[in-house]
């Protein structure tokens, strides 16, 4: 049974084409082809995460989906899924740091002034990050504002620790 590819059908409900994706967003056609095929996960991840935003893909859905197996097959091989439970971890850390690193940008901030391990365990930061970065983008909050709902937690190589 052929997977079904996430990006492909997004981009083609919201009637785009792969140049018109690939210039919009200012990357590679060959990127948008790379994540409509099943190797989508080789796919540089600044990649996958400015796409998925465009065409209004959930990214946890779209983890979800990758690593979907059969609940009802008895016997698996541990270290399958020791590994799934890996990947799995670094594509959630590598988006909360991915939306960290905009959010820096946004505000105007050093990604040395947070606590970046503290925050890899945090779905609930990488939510807000989100949700601050959508409004620091459209203008409906300034950078102070934003620090304020997200302050820094001084990293231990930050050079603002007293």
């Amino acid at each position: 049974m052929e997977k079904v590819n996430h990006f492909r059908n997004y981009r083609e409900r919201r009637n785009l084409t792969r140049i018109q994706l690939s210039e919009k967003l200012n990357i590679p056609r060959s990127a948008i082809e790379l994540l409509e095929t099943e190797d989508w996960m080789r796919s540089k991840f600044d990649y996958v995460v400015l796409v998925a935003k465009e065409l209004g893909l959930s990214l946890i859905d779209l983890i979800r989906n990758e690593f979907d197996y059969d609940l009802e097959r008895e016997f698996f091989n541990e270290e399958e899924f020791e590994e799934i439970v890996a990947r799995y971890a670094n594509a959630r850390v590598t988006l909360i740091l991915s939306e960290l690193k905009l959010f820096c940008r946004n505000a105007k901030v050093r990604l040395d002034d947070f606590d970046v391990t503290e925050l890899s365990f945090s779905m609930g930061s990488l939510h807000k990050l989100i949700t601050l970065n959508q409004k620091l983008e459209r203008g409906e909050i300034n950078p102070k504002d934003a620090l304020v709902e997200f302050p820094p937690k001084w990293g231990k190589f930050s050079n603002r620790n007293s």
